[in-house]
């Protein structure tokens, strides 16, 4: 949406509300797989085909809040699936970076 006006609509696939296991810094812990509600900005971006985040590999993300990010995937299952991130196509993602849609300090509103 800009200036009022819905502009793209995209697929994706966001926190699949499952738990899982993870480790950080040889600790293991359990997390729950979801994507936070509410109004966030971008802070931080990187350009990369193969961003390797602690959960995986993300294509050219763009975070939104803990981690969490607006990143490509090959393929977008029309459910719930991933740790937290909001999935789009690759497609979609090289269209969000072509045409800065998604620019540093940008709002980036998720809702049920």
């Amino acid at each position: 949406i800009k200036n009022g006006q819905l502009l793209w609509v995209l697929n994706v696939a966001t926190g699949g509300n499952y738990f899982y296991e993870d480790e950080i810094n040889g600790k293991k812990y359990m997390d729950r797989a979801y994507t936070d509600v509410g109004n966030f900005s971008v802070y931080r971006v990187s350009d990369q085909a193969r961003y390797e985040g602690t959960l995986g590999t993300m294509y050219r993300p763009r975070f939104v809040i803990r981690g969490i990010a607006v990143h490509g995937a090959p393929n977008i299952p029309n459910y719930p699936a991933s740790h937290g991130c909001i999935r789009v196509s690759n497609a979609a993602m090289d269209m969000i970076w072509r045409d800065n849609l998604l620019p540093m300090g940008g709002r980036v509103w998720i809702h049920e």
